[in-house]
């Protein structure tokens, strides 16, 4: 399977060349330094209500990791060995990321491991197989505790970062049934629907280049993000419809302004 993926991924390689050779000078990803190398260890083992956190899982496992080359050079067991390599799928992918990012043009991102990371706890699961008792127990609460810590951090992150209580607040206050949501954001339209789809059951939504200004309706309700489309201004003008400002809202880190268009 692995030489089967080796030779599957080589016709690729000539573009992936092309593409780190050809990245230009305003690329949008930073140079690389050692503040933002460190960024990378504390974006998967940090926590931001705690931090700190990545200190003991580096030191947890630089200690698993020399526990393991021992055993490896003591026995040469196929399970340690195995182990080995699955640690260094994301470590070998993110020291090439960093060489030909400071030998080229900036190119690494610390989400490009993130596929692999389940890989660390799986090494980290086979060297510990034989570990006493005592220590799989500590290991275990510092785990449940880090977890309980991140899943706040994430219904914060995912709930409350981005104004989805505001957005909701403002609909239910100003939107009537017969009321349409227009949006210029084209990937978000399913997102806006099952996420509005539990408080605003009536709620109806239109893509901004399918929707037809000129038939009847009470308001639009124009969720405008930026670097998207927008309503045209002679459209408003043809059809008699005056647009006002409403305020700065936003769900799924998709921050909108939302205006409402109406007759006069």
């Amino acid at each position: 399977m692995a030489v089967g993926m080796i030779v599957s991924y080589m016709p690729w390689f000539p573009s992936f060349y092309r593409q780190v050779t050809s990245v230009n000078a305003g690329y949008w990803i930073p140079e690389i330094s050692a503040e933002y190398v460190w960024e990378y260890f504390t974006w998967i083992f940090d926590l931001t209500l705690i931090p700190g956190t990545v200190f003991i899982f580096l030191i947890l496992l630089k200690a698993v990791s020399t526990y393991n080359i021992i055993n490896i050079s003591k026995y040469y067991d196929k399970d340690d060995i195995y182990a080995l390599m699955c640690m260094l799928v994301p470590t070998v992918t993110m020291i090439l990321g960093v060489i030909i990012s400071v030998c080229s043009t900036p190119i690494y991102r610390n989400q490009y491991i993130f596929p692999s990371l389940a890989l660390i706890s799986l090494f980290f699961g086979i060297v510990l197989r034989k570990a006493k008792k005592i220590f799989l127990v500590l290991i275990s609460i510092f785990l449940i505790f880090v977890g309980c810590v991140q899943y706040k951090e994430c219904y914060h992150q995912e709930y409350e970062s981005t104004y989805l209580p505001q957005t909701e607040e403002f609909l239910k206050a100003n939107m009537a049934s017969d009321d349409i949501i227009v949006y210029n954001y084209e990937i978000f339209g399913f997102i806006y629907e099952v996420q509005f789809e539990t408080k605003f059951p009536d709620a109806k939504f239109e893509y901004l280049e399918n929707f037809d200004f000129s038939q009847d309706f009470n308001a639009i309700w124009f969720f405008d993000s930026e670097w998207q489309p927008d309503i045209d201004p002679t459209v408003l003008e043809a059809n008699g419809l005056i647009m006002e400002y409403e305020g700065h809202y936003g769900i799924e880190h998709n921050e909108f302004d939302i205006y409402k268009v109406y007759r006069q």
